[in-house]
């Protein structure tokens, strides 16, 4: 609270200052005031953000998938090994349950 109201008392100096025609009033105020380049690499640095978060986003939801995919994998393995007394047909049908699962 003290900080803004010393902010306000700064900036209504400087106003004064203006008023009375004194250069370093407009000077500091000058200096206050952004360049059009300082903004443009502000929204660029916003939209960099955006599209980082949103890639972050959809990297996300590819190392799932991956996952996903990964364990699927492994149990289809598991599946098609040959156990005793197994057929074909047997091997067929775990392997079709697996993938009604997913």
């Amino acid at each position: 609270m003290k900080e803004r109201d010393a902010i306000n008392d700064a900036i209504l100096n400087d106003a004064r200052g203006m008023a009375a025609g004194k250069p370093e009033a407009m000077q500091i105020q000058l200096e206050r005031k952004a360049d059009k380049a300082d903004i443009a690499r502000i929204d660029e640095q916003k939209i960099n953000k955006a599209e980082i978060t949103n890639l972050l986003g959809r990297l996300s939801v590819m190392q799932k998938e991956v996952t996903h995919l990964l364990v699927l994998l492994g149990e289809s393995f598991k599946l098609h090994l040959i156990k005793p007394n197994d057929t074909n047909n047997s091997r067929v049908n775990r392997a079709s349950e697996l993938i009604s699962q997913v």
